[in-house]
């Protein structure tokens, strides 16, 4: 007989399938930030959520209840975009994985800024968010040396450079 440690893991995806289920009802505008104003993003939430078999939920930062992630759901995959972000303030996705509280794997994270090189300040909500993240991850699977730099810098150090998922 299987105990719980056997059986596959329920994984809850923060994202899309790679694709947005729409119709001529749903105004343009959005779709377009339901897939984060960028279709790149579809390309490698694809990519990540092919390469799983267990079963899958797709899980909103906007719109799920933490009770019903926690209920359906072992470990969250986050097919992460570039997130960090100066302009962008992560508090409410702070208070979703503090709130659903499961084991996290982040995959391809990447920071925002005018150059290469950049220091990137954060508010406080975000950078709470990416050591709310950390605790929660293994490592974070980064998208480069510069990002790992920028989450280093927050004292974040459990970073893996992978690139983005979509390669």
């Amino acid at each position: 007989m299987l105990d719980n440690s056997q059986l596959p893991l329920r994984v809850g995806i923060v994202g899309t399938p790679g694709y947005v289920q729409a119709d001529s009802t749903i105004p343009t505008e959005q779709i377009i930030e339901t897939i984060g104003e960028n279709t790149g993003n579809l390309a490698f939430q694809y990519a990540v959520a092919s390469h799983i078999a267990s079963t899958k939920h797709y899980v909103s930062w906007d719109s799920s209840d933490p009770a019903w992630v926690r209920e359906v759901c072992d470990i969250l995959v986050y097919p992460a975009a570039n997130a960090i972000n100066p302009r962008r303030d992560h508090t409410q996705r702070a208070d979703f994985i503090e709130a659903v509280d499961l084991p996290c794997v982040v995959v391809g994270l990447g920071a925002q800024a005018p150059e290469l090189g950049s220091e990137v300040k954060l508010n406080k909500g975000s950078e709470r968010w990416l050591k709310v993240l950390a605790e929660r991850s293994h490592s974070i699977g980064v998208r480069g040396e510069y990002t790992a730099d920028v989450l280093a810098r927050i004292g974040i150090q459990n970073t893996l450079v992978l690139g983005c998922p979509s390669h």
